[in-house]
């Protein structure tokens, strides 16, 4: 949120950087994270020694890379980056710009859309647009583009950050797995891989990147958003449920392995519906209708900016009392394990 104070963006952002968040805040001049008992923030001190140890595995992205260099402020910082897989007009481009407003570089990250895509064909543009609009209002954001479900995108994605636009703090995978509502019959292997490569194989190849220079600054925090179907099943959701439970069982293993080195990692279950035009409002138009006519957008559909404000308290919890996994869902809608008429 904006300071009230007359006070330069930069200035403002690199305040918020220093005092680390709204809620939780260290002594002047201490180094974050020690005096407070908060977890540090990512510095670039040992940056060059993390990117020399890294191996080098971007060889055959040079088209991704050149469209990113394209649409990002490439001169490198210290300024903490927070790394968005998954930053549709929803959950993804609200944690971005959350993040942003706290001080951060938010690095927004689509696979750029084309003809029959998902997210639409001028997906690239409106990714584009939103970061120019948190550059005009003095933020800092890049729009970057890489397919989720190829790893080699996604390791040259992290190595391009880390060199050009500063230390990824934070890593927040939001990549959907949604493949529509398919009987066993209508669902081919192609699509079940395909719900797997988003879901699952995605998050491990962000984790997989991202995790050894954090490791490397003993700090960081990664964030993936879950779903209802990661911890419940339903008829003509297999590929769906599959590969949402395959995060979840990732997300846990990460923690076992990551938490202990300092890195957080958390998942987010989104057990109802959101405000989501640009994905749930594409694929299920009919019945993203039918949610905003009935419950309202105001009172009982989950709203991007909340979620976005609940990400970023799980980055600013203290260490000694980590969240590993939450529920979302708003007032009106009963949980997962309570209801049998879910409207999904």
């Amino acid at each position: 949120m904006a300071d009230d104070c007359e006070t330069s963006s930069e200035s403002r952002g690199a305040a918020r950087v220093e005092r680390l968040c709204k809620h939780c805040t260290a002594g002047p001049g201490a180094v974050a994270g020690e005096t407070a008992g908060l977890r540090p923030r990512a510095t670039s001190a040992n940056n060059n020694d993390n990117n020399n140890n890294k191996n080098n595995n971007n060889k055959n992205n040079n088209n991704n890379n050149n469209n990113n260099s394209n649409n990002s402020e490439t001169a490198p910082t210290t300024r903490p980056v927070c790394l968005v897989v998954g930053a549709g007009a929803g959950i993804g481009q609200a944690v971005a710009r959350r993040f942003a407003e706290e001080g951060f570089h938010a690095c927004c990250v689509r696979r750029g859309g084309g003809p029959g895509s998902i997210s639409g064909d001028d997906a690239k543009q409106r990714l584009e647009d939103f970061c120019a609009e948190l550059r005009s209002e003095g933020h800092h954001a890049s729009a970057l583009f890489a397919d989720a479900t190829k790893p080699e995108e996604i390791s040259a994605l992290v190595m391009m950050v880390e060199q050009d636009l500063g230390p990824i703090d934070v890593a927040v995978y939001n990549v959907g797995a949604q493949v529509g509502n398919r009987l066993l019959e209508n669902t081919s292997y192609r699509i079940f891989e395909l719900a797997w490569r988003m879901g699952t194989l995605g998050a491990f190849a962000l984790a997989k990147e991202v995790a050894p220079f954090m490791v490397g600054r003993g700090t960081g925090t990664v964030i993936l958003t879950s779903a209802t179907a990661a911890v419940r099943g339903n008829m003509g959701q297999h590929a769906h449920t599959a590969a949402m439970a395959g995060r979840r069982a990732l997300g846990q293993s990460l923690n076992h392995e990551l938490g202990r080195l300092g890195i957080h990692v958390c998942m987010v279950n989104i057990d109802g519906p959101v405000e989501s035009p640009d994905t749930l409002g594409r694929m299920m138009p009919e019945l993203y209708k039918k949610l905003l006519a009935e419950k309202g957008p105001q009172e009982k559909i989950l709203l991007p900016k909340s979620v976005a404000d609940t990400y970023y308290m799980l980055h600013c919890q203290r260490r000694d009392a980590w969240t590993l996994e939450m529920d979302l869902r708003p007032w009106g809608e009963a949980a997962w394990f309570n209801s049998d008429d879910r409207p999904l």
